[in-house]
């Protein structure tokens, strides 16, 4: 399934959320850790998520507005399956070959 788990640190941002997430049938899981080191907050969405590959990121990390980097994410895992994770800065993939 696919399903976009954010983690929301910050109280003020948790009643958007809830609403963005509200009529998504589970699609979108706002994970409310105000207080929580964010390390540990990953660490619950990990748990909860349900999909087959796991992006994580906070509720501040805003992706660009076109979906595509998340099939170039998926080709990586796809045709590399020794692959186990995968950084992305700027939403842009980057590996070296030596």
């Amino acid at each position: 399934p696919l399903e976009l788990v954010v983690n929301v640190d910050s109280p003020a941002d948790a009643a958007a959320w809830a609403a963005q997430s509200n009529g998504t049938n589970g699609l979108v899981v706002p994970v409310i850790s105000a207080n929580v080191h964010e390390i540990r907050a990953y660490n619950r969405m990990a748990h909860i998520a349900r999909g087959d590959f796991l992006i994580l990121m906070a509720d501040d990390d805003l992706p660009p507005k076109h979906c595509g980097w998340l099939h170039h994410v998926v080709n990586v895992f796809e045709r590399w399956p020794e692959v186990g994770i995968l950084g992305i800065r700027r939403f842009q993939l980057c590996w070296s070959n030596g």
